[in-house]
């Protein structure tokens, strides 16, 4: 293959997927907190958030007031974007307005970061904690924790 048709390389590559292997485990243990919590208050399984195992971050809690979070990690040819959709049920027969989410990573300073479109970047922390809080709605009586 000659240099003229070789495809580029994808900006960010290692880094796109090191930062989404740890949003994973991020997201996992902002679920297990949650779901530590609301067990504290009573909660039983069915009411708790499930991780749907997969290649997409897939997290779900089925019981109304319902909410499922949908991420994804795709490679365009300018860098590593996540996109997913957040829905789910306020009462049986009404959805709540679905949340659309298009993010890319980049570079700020020494590591990688998710860029929002308000100019703020986050890591893979501060970003799982930003994804767990929309499981609010599903635990109206509970402070959902924020694990350090």
């Amino acid at each position: 293959m000659s240099a003229a048709t070789s495809p580029a390389p994808v900006p960010l590559l290692q880094e796109g997927l090191a930062y989404w292997e740890e949003l994973v485990n991020e997201c996992k243990r902002q679920m297990n907190a949650i779901n530590a919590a609301a067990m504290d208050h009573g909660l039983v399984a069915e009411h708790l958030i499930e991780w749907i195992p997969g290649r997409p971050l897939d997290m779900i809690r089925r019981q109304t007031p319902s909410t499922e979070i949908k991420l994804n990690l795709s490679f365009e040819r300018w860098g590593p974007v996540i996109s997913g959709a957040i829905k789910g049920h306020q009462q049986e027969d009404l959805r709540f307005y679905p949340e659309e989410l298009e993010v890319p990573l980049g570079r700020d300073e020494e590591c990688t970061v998710a860029i929002f479109d308000e100019g703020r970047s986050l890591s893979p922390r501060e970003f799982a904690g930003y994804i767990a809080q929309r499981f609010r709605r599903c635990f109206p009586d509970l402070s959902l924790p924020c694990p350090e």
